[in-house]
């Protein structure tokens, strides 16, 4: 775009940062990366660039060419069949009541589901 608005010169002297500053490249980047930019006023509004609405389009469409397709949000995942099916019985006041989560167990009488500090239990120098 340089070549065609400024000449070959201009491009040779100055560089392609002649319309758009390599500042301005690098936000366009992440802003490209995280689905930003889908419109010229998006352009304009994610940098700031004098320009975006002279050659806004231009980079749009580049942004679009060469963006990966968002994936969709509708896809659905299979659920897992859980492996313990099992239906728990009665249980008594100390047991533990999930299988993953340990239980407490009392140093000083050996039941489960206190510690020796807990005021539950019947050896406690407190009681």
């Amino acid at each position: 775009k340089t070549t065609t608005i400024f000449g070959h010169a201009s491009l040779n002297d100055l560089g392609p940062s002649l319309i758009m500053p390599d500042a301005i490249l690098d936000r366009i980047v992440d802003a490209a990366h995280h689905c930003k930019v889908n419109s010229i006023q998006d352009l304009k509004r994610e940098t700031g660039w004098t320009d975006s609405y002279a050659y806004g389009d231009d980079v749009v469409t580049i942004i679009r060419r060469h963006a990966i397709p968002l994936p969709s949000p509708f896809v659905t995942t299979p659920l897992r069949l859980n492996a313990s099916t099992s239906i728990a019985g009665p249980s008594d006041q100390h047991s533990c009541i999930t299988a993953t989560k340990r239980c407490n167990k009392c140093s000083a009488c050996g039941q489960e589901g206190h510690n020796a500090r807990n005021r539950v239990c019947h050896n406690h120098p407190q009681r």
